[in-house]
C-alpha cells in the first residue's frame, strides 16, 4: 500500500481495489471514495481504474485506458476531456472516449485513452507506482490516483 493510499485511508476514504489485466491495456485499480466520510473543500477526488494493472514497458500496445468515476453530486458528462492529464503532462486523447458503467456499480464512468508510448516514457519501474489523473468537471477540478505495477 503506497503512502498516497495510506493518506486516503487516514482521511476516512474507503478503498475498493479491483485488478484486471489483459492484452495491451493498462488497468489501474478502481478506488471508490465515500463522500459521506471525506470532506472535499475544493477538490473532489475522482476514482479511476487503469487497464491493465501491470504495464510492461517492452510489450506492444497502443493505449493506456482510464475509467473515471466521480463522487456523488458530480456527473461525468460534465468532464472536459481536453482537460484530462495523466501525471500532469500526458493529455487524454479527445477521441475515442465512452460513457458507461465499466465496473457495473450503477455509477456512470468516463473512459478515456492515453498514448501508451507517452505513458511508458513517464512512469518509473516499480511494484506500486502511483498514477495521478487530473481534469475539470464544469468549473470543478478533480484528481484521482491509482497504483499499478510497471515492469521492463
Amino acid at each position: 500500500m503506497t503512502e498516497i493510499i495510506r493518506k486516503f485511508c487516514a482521511q476516512g476514504v474507503l478503498g475498493n481495489l479491483t485488478y484486471r489485466s489483459g492484452g495491451s491495456f493498462i488497468v489501474l485499480t478502481s478506488i471508490l471514495f465515500s463522500q459521506q466520510k471525506v470532506q472535499f473543500p475544493l477538490l473532489p477526488l475522482a476514482p479511476e481504474k487503469i487497464d491493465p494493472d501491470t504495464l510492461n514497458k517492452s510489450s506492444n500496445g497502443t493505449w493506456v485506458v482510464v475509467y473515471i468515476e466521480l463522487p456523488a453530486g458530480y456527473n461525468v458528462t460534465d468532464i472536459d476531456i481536453s482537460s484530462i492529464k495523466l501525471e500532469g503532462t500526458v493529455l487524454a486523447e479527445t477521441w475515442p472516449y465512452a460513457i458507461g458503467d465499466h465496473d457495473k456499480d450503477g455509477i456512470s464512468d468516463l473512459m478515456v485513452k492515453f498514448k501508451r508510448s507517452d505513458v511508458i516514457k513517464l512512469l518509473p519501474l516499480g511494484e506500486s507506482v502511483p498514477v495521478h489523473v487530473t481534469g475539470k468537471a464544469g468549473t470543478t477540478t478533480f484528481e484521482g490516483v491509482d497504483v499499478i505495477r510497471v515492469m521492463k
